[in-house]
């Protein structure tokens, strides 16, 4: 194909930004996802089992992302039902590295909301778990909740959908921009 003067540099230069460009999102977006992309686990478990109207002592174990123990958290747990203020529980105290224990109240039957936030030298981690107070409810034994850190950036399958559509969007710009620099009629043509 023979490019019209001038059309060699718009293409490579256009070509270089865009490749620039993808190169810095994804040095700049890497870090940030690992920096707080492991998890850590919440162990709930209930005495008594089932989550009835009443109080209730509650264990939790928390774990890093390798299954070790995480002594030295802040552990706090809330109860939120529909249509109502949150009801901050007790701080939970710790027993043995990494195992926390406290007290909970149910006030009413049906759907509530457990939120956990164990806050650590590196901030909060935070997390939630729907649970039926009453008939219905299921037993919580050592059932896990992922907590989140609150500052981990929300670098999903959308986030990277949305980063390969703009450099596709790139792309096409620069083909177009070849092809409105090529001389006309040369478009079919080679050598």
């Amino acid at each position: 194909m023979r490019f019209h003067r001038g059309a060699k540099p718009l293409v490579f230069g256009t070509t270089l930004v865009a490749a620039l460009f993808v190169g810095l999102t994804i040095i700049a977006l890497t870090p940030a996802a690992r920096a707080h992309s492991a998890d850590i686990q919440a162990y709930i478990t209930l005495t008594p089992p089932v989550a009835t109207v009443g109080q209730h002592t509650v264990k939790i174990y928390l774990r890093d992302a390798y299954g070790s123990a995480i002594p030295g958290a802040r552990l706090l747990v809330s109860i939120e039902a529909r249509g109502s203020r949150s009801n901050q529980g007790p701080e939970l105290r710790e027993e043995l590295a990494g195992i926390y224990r406290g007290r909970l109240t149910f006030t009413d039957p049906g759907p509530v909301l457990l939120r956990f936030e164990a806050v650590l030298s590196d901030g909060p981690w935070i997390g939630q778990m729907p649970i039926t107070v009453g008939p219905g409810g299921r037993t919580l034994q050592a059932v896990g909740v992922s907590l989140r850190h609150r500052d981990a950036p929300a670098v999903t399958l959308l986030g990277w959908i949305v980063v390969a559509a703009f450099v596709l969007g790139v792309v096409g710009v620069a083909m177009l921009g070849v092809r409105l620099f090529l001389e006309k009629g040369q478009v079919a043509q080679t050598g």
